[in-house]
């Protein structure tokens, strides 16, 4: 057995060492297939390739492969990648199998690699799918239609991870803070219900995102990627507008002339609360309570 049909007698060869990380495919495809061990402490490990049988083991570090190279998912097709040699076959599927190690920094490194370019997320009605076919190619579209199986989703999850912090960096504020936390269990909206629900232009809708006065998440949804707000956010801000009043009706509200409320505003002391509606008009307006508390403070000076 140890004879090759050239006449090479292998066992007379010096073996080629290679480096831990070089054979843990190998060693993985041999334990799944009960000819090794398990390793004790596969399980600890951040690797999510060790949960996964071996058809799903070898169609992910495929489908990684195939991104640097031609080379054909695992489904009986005929093969892409048999012109490649077994060293450039080793040194991809070997790449590919470290992109799962240290879950997710290094799959989210390996996006930052495969971005074309720092593209923009303009989520319209919170759809990604534009940008981040741009952005990506075929990784994207790979990733939402030829991996759809449950046993996938760790892929997506961590992709909308990736894009989850990449937009909250864009959206930081420049204190370093980015409004309230969001949870888990929170429910979330559509960009479209959450301007209906507010009555707003996309452009002002997005302000309140960037100033944290609305959480967004991005998840995965029928086998794409949505834009999300979260409900009790849009909630709050619709009541403090339908509270708000405009400049005479806070003057009135207050039992002070317009001329006071205009001078707050000119000062700068007076913030207006003003959201551009969908029809594009512009109707400044203002919170009582936070005029009641400055009017009061300013007396309270005056009067010291």
């Amino acid at each position: 057995m140890s004879i090759c049909a050239c006449g090479c007698d292998w066992s007379e060869l010096q073996p080629d060492l290679r480096p831990e990380h070089e054979i843990a495919v190998s060693r993985r495809i041999y334990q799944l297939c009960g000819l090794l061990p398990l390793d004790q402490d596969s399980k600890e490990r951040l690797n999510p390739l060790q949960s996964l049988a071996l058809q799903e083991f070898v169609i992910v570090l495929t489908f990684i492969a195939g991104l640097e190279c031609e080379m054909s998912r695992a489904t009986g097709r005929p093969s892409k990648s048999i012109t490649l040699r077994n060293d450039e076959l080793h040194t991809y599927i070997t790449a590919a199998y470290q992109v799962f190690e240290n879950w997710p920094q290094n799959f989210h490194q390996f996006l930052n690699a495969k971005s074309k370019g720092n593209v923009r997320l303009n989520p319209r009605d919170g759809k990604l799918d534009t940008a981040l076919k741009e952005e990506f190619g075929t990784l994207f579209k790979r990733l939402y239609r030829d991996l759809q199986e449950p046993q996938f989703d760790f892929l997506r999850e961590a992709f909308a991870q990736y894009l989850n912090h990449r937009l909250r960096a864009q959206y930081e504020r420049g204190d370093g803070l980015f409004g309230a936390s969001a949870f888990k269990d929170d429910k979330y909206i559509s960009l479209t219900k959450a301007r209906r629900l507010l009555k707003l232009s996309h452009d002002s809708l997005l302000d309140l995102v960037k100033t944290g006065e609305i959480a967004f998440a991005i998840r995965n949804q029928d086998r794409t990627v949505c834009y999300l707000l979260r409900l009790k956010d849009v909630e709050t801000v619709k009541m403090q507008y339908e509270q708000a009043l405009g400049s005479r009706g806070l003057a009135k509200e207050l039992g002070v002339d317009q001329t006071t409320i205009n001078r707050l505003v000119q000062e700068g002391q007076l913030r207006r609360k003003s959201r551009r509606t969908i029809d594009g008009y512009n109707s400044p307006k203002f919170e009582a309570d936070a005029a009641r508390r400055l009017l009061r403070k300013n007396n309270t000076t005056n009067t010291g």
